[in-house]
């Protein structure tokens, strides 16, 4: 091999080193997994006279926190365009991964899900509860949980129960 070719294969080799240095190669994780660590839940409303929304401490079988929402139906109830009573409602999540990250608005999706007697008052239209957390009630004098829950698998103390009665 001449002197010539050497040199330039070598001029070329460091000529891709630099270029690649210089430009950089970054690596890029496109689906990581965060496990979620707990979920804290808020709830808002057109008016705060509208519920009483308190901590109720840890649930001994899930170690999921639990919260009671009291809703005020008789005194702050609207009425739709059908000139029927509802009380709307906004379920807020705070998601918290095990690294101590904050979950963005839509970084995690929340599943929630009613009890029994939740669906019930679901299929009899006393209430719905929509995939984004909007819960809107139509009659007083019902009580249900909702579950929440991330929609990826999580263990323990991962998701929340909202204990709701409506008065």
């Amino acid at each position: 091999m001449k002197k010539s070719t050497a040199i330039l294969i070598i001029i070329i080799y460091v000529a891709s080193i630099i270029l690649v240095g210089f430009f950089g190669m970054s690596v890029k994780v496109y689906d990581e997994i965060k496990y979620v660590k707990k979920i804290e839940i808020s709830v808002e409303a057109e008016s705060e006279k509208t519920y009483n929304f308190e901590y109720y401490g840890i649930d001994t079988k899930t170690e999921n926190p639990k919260y009671i929402l009291t809703v005020n139906f008789e005194d702050f109830a609207t009425r739709d365009e059908n000139d029927k009573l509802f009380v709307l409602l906004n379920l807020i999540p705070k998601v918290t991964y095990d690294t101590g990250d904050i979950a963005g608005s839509d970084a995690e999706s929340i599943v929630y899900t009613l009890s029994s007697s939740g669906k019930n008052y679901v299929d009899k239209g006393y209430l719905t509860l929509n995939d984004y957390g909007t819960l809107v009630c139509y009659k007083s004098m019902i009580g249900f949980q909702i579950y929440v829950n991330p929609a990826t698998k999580g263990g323990n103390g991962t998701g929340a129960i909202v204990q709701v009665y409506v008065v």
